[in-house]
């Protein structure tokens, strides 16, 4: 689960992530050698995301929460949410992330932006990201101390899950100690 999480991290904060059209032998725009190469296949061979059209993937897009928690839906294997009751005006069952969202929200990955919104086509920053992803793994205690980033306010929702991704070495954040937690893409 670890190495999952891992690569969905990169995948996210690389703002790679739409999912509409079958995978080509290849995108043209996933340079070789890219820090985000093997994750973006692995994810596109184990049918969490694929391209944004036959032949691309568009690295450079950004990520919308409705899509961000559809891919820890599929790789914890689309389970069917046992509890569908929607306290989410914004979130309808023909929506492609009505499951995925209330699997995340059963399983305390998500709780909305608010008791009645989810709001699954605004961009996930960074923060929400690393958030979904530490939920995901069921919200282990970060060690104290070590270093943390200077735009990281400690009371806030992220603060945990930012220290443990930074001591598990799946974020180094963005330079100059900081992580940008309100930012959307890499």
């Amino acid at each position: 689960m670890k190495k999952l999480i891992s690569l969905l991290l990169v995948l996210c904060l690389a703002s790679a992530l739409l999912s509409t059209a079958a995978l080509a032998e290849g995108f043209v725009d996933i340079e070789a050698g890219s820090y985000y190469e093997k994750a973006v296949y692995w994810a596109v061979a184990n049918d969490i995301t694929r391209g944004t059209t036959y032949s691309t993937f568009s690295p450079n897009e950004g990520c919308t929460r409705g899509q961000m928690v559809t891919f820890l839906w599929r790789c914890a294997g689309s389970p069917r949410p046992t509890v569908i009751q929607s306290p989410f005006t914004d979130v309808a069952a023909d929506d492609y992330y009505f499951n995925a969202v209330y699997w995340a929200l059963e399983h305390e990955i998500t709780k909305g932006i608010s008791e009645k919104e989810f709001a699954p086509n605004e961009p996930v920053t960074r923060g929400q990201t690393v958030t979904f992803l530490w939920r995901c793994a069921g919200s282990p205690k970060p060690a104290d101390g070590g270093e943390m980033f200077t735009d990281v306010n400690p009371e806030f929702y992220y603060a945990d899950a930012i220290r443990w991704a930074l001591q598990i070495k799946i974020t180094a954040g963005m330079g100059e100690n900081t992580f940008q937690p309100d930012g959307v893409r890499s």
